[in-house]
């Protein structure tokens, strides 16, 4: 998501632990017959723990995609603005890095998903979400 969490520097943040958790889980859930079932499974104290886990990482999620997208807005906004000022030259906008003609800027997943569009409408969060969980 082009996101840093720390996780070297924070071993104990909220979603480091909540990464723990979920591949505690799925361990147990591949080698205990108990856990495999999901019948069985829902009442346990681990599935408990993986849903607690599940919102501290979406929560996460949600939260950098409305972030990503707010930036992401206002820089829109700047360069509408930039293409109305009364600084151009010849009608092209003076920019800063002329020199870096055909060199493109690599774009983040998230980037990618949050300016696309499907049917001509943008993706919501949730798909966005789902996306990137993946």
């Amino acid at each position: 998501m082009g996101v840093s969490v720390h996780a070297q520097t924070n071993a104990d943040s909220e979603y480091v632990q909540a990464v723990k958790t979920i591949s505690t889980v799925t361990h147990k859930r591949m080698f205990d017959i108990i856990y495999r079932l999901d019948f069985t499974y829902r009442f346990t104290k681990l599935a408990r723990e993986e849903k607690l886990a599940l919102a501290v990482l979406h929560g996460f999620t949600e939260r950098v995609i409305l972030q990503r997208r707010e930036e992401l807005l206002r820089a829109q906004q700047n360069t509408q603005n930039a293409a109305v000022d009364k600084n151009h030259t010849n009608g092209y906008p003076a920019t800063d890095n002329d020199a870096d003609v055909g060199a493109k800027r690599k774009q983040a997943f998230l980037d990618i998903l949050l300016q696309s569009e499907i049917d001509g409408k943008p993706l919501s969060n949730l798909d966005i979400r789902e996306e990137v969980d993946t």
